[in-house]
């Protein structure tokens, strides 16, 4: 288990987006999700869904003005096709397996909080989930994992977790 963080804005998705990239280049079945961001004008906008195994690219997400707390509207397919992509049966044959990412609301039992244990319980393959820095310790409680922890801000990030897996 290796997990990724940084604070919000550092470049997680895209560190393990090109993560994924390079694995895939030394013949690794990569499977999981990631979730870029979508910008408009400097303010993030939204997230899509992107399906590592397929490359299939999804709405995950868009801002809702003046809605608060939570700023997103949450699309329900977008929300289907990553739970599909955390699946037992599409990551089972993985040999690393990335989750963008593990937060609050997988703390509060929503978003992807259903799939991980099942994954967890596979014991292969690697893991890499990105995790906000201040939420480690609580992820790392919630979920019963410990792992190595990358910060993307470190040097060499990508070639390190590249080492490792």
């Amino acid at each position: 288990m290796i997990l990724v963080t940084g604070e919000q804005h550092t470049g997680k998705t895209g560190m393990i987006m090109e993560l994924a990239q390079r694995s895939q280049a030394k013949g690794l079945h990569v499977a999981g999700i990631a979730c870029p961001g979508l910008w408009d004008q400097g303010h993030r906008a939204g997230f899509d869904l992107l399906e590592l195994d397929t490359g299939h690219r999804h709405v995950l997400s868009r801002r809702i003005q003046g809605l608060r707390p939570m700023p997103y509207m949450f699309d329900a397919e977008g929300l289907r096709r990553g739970r599909k992509a955390l699946s037992v049966s599409r990551c089972r044959d993985a040999d690393l397996v990335i989750v963008d990412e593990v937060g609050p609301w997988e703390l509060d039992g929503g978003g992807w909080a259903a799939c991980l244990p099942p994954l967890l319980s596979l014991g292969h393959p690697e893991h890499i989930w990105v995790i906000r820095r201040s939420l480690v310790q609580t992820v790392q409680d919630r979920f019963q994992v410990r792992g190595h922890v990358v910060d993307v801000n470190d040097t060499n990030c990508t070639a390190q977790l590249l080492a490792r897996i």
